[in-house]
């Protein structure tokens, strides 16, 4: 078996240092001794989706996400068989929202998003750049998910948040909750990177993906000694309002 996950616009879509969250990936991967194979897949590549483990996409400009936008929407059935063989999406900012419904920008233009799921998102007035807090469900763990958050869309209507928002602003300024997950879905406006200062989320993803796909119950090891030091220095940072 060889592990395979697509990095979708490596090259337009890594405003936030987007290159972590597939270092941790991989890490988690070699270190449980799984092969694996990492395709970057920008514009004018034409690799099908449909096949692949992880399918993961960063977060960039709004012109950034406007250079992609024709691309990853003529993708939308290679993304849909992705997720209906039991791979995996991860979504980071602007590709968390072009998963969705539709974007309303603040002219009123409607951008259509992929329609996998019910939320929309609408340009806000008000740029949300924060640390961020949140408490969420992994399966049955309930796990703590720092990071920051720099977007003014409000994106509502969230069925299955990711979780709730301890200290941020979260999908918008009012509902207290924080991004999307699905059986094979997580979207999210959290960077940091998010998987460097949350690899339970990575081991997660993972290990959901080896038994939903390929029937295999493997428990991923990772030492988060170090990792939830950090995250709780700055839990305790943000819960004291510093």
């Amino acid at each position: 078996m060889m592990f395979k996950i697509a990095w979708l616009y490596h090259d337009i879509l890594n405003l936030y240092g987007d290159v972590g969250n597939i270092l941790v990936l991989t890490h988690l991967l070699e270190s449980n001794q799984i092969p694996y194979q990492v395709d970057k897949i920008s514009l004018n590549n034409h690799q099908k989706l449909d096949d692949y483990d992880i399918i993961f996409i960063g977060g960039g400009s709004d012109q950034a996400q406007a250079l992609i936008y024709k691309d990853f929407v003529s993708r939308k059935q290679q993304i849909i068989n992705c997720m209906n063989n039991n791979g995996f999406v991860l979504a980071i900012c602007g590709g968390y929202q072009l998963c969705g419904q539709y974007y309303l920008d603040t002219k009123g233009n409607k951008i259509e998003g992929l329609g996998l799921f019910d939320y929309q998102t609408q340009a806000g007035n008000i740029r949300l750049n924060n640390n961020i807090y949140i408490k969420a469900n992994l399966g049955n763990e309930e796990v703590d998910i720092v990071g920051y958050e720099n977007h003014s869309g409000q994106t509502i209507n969230v069925a299955n948040p990711l979780g709730k928002v301890i200290v941020g602003n979260g999908n918008d300024q009012h509902s207290q909750l924080e991004g999307y997950i699905d059986v094979h879905f997580i979207g999210t406006y959290i960077h940091g990177p998010l998987l460097p200062k949350n690899p339970e989320i990575g081991k997660y993803i993972i290990q959901k993906v080896l038994k939903d796909k390929y029937n295999k119950e493997v428990s991923i090891t990772i030492d988060l000694k170090y990792a939830n030091l950090a995250k709780q220095t700055m839990i305790k940072r943000l819960t004291k309002g510093e």
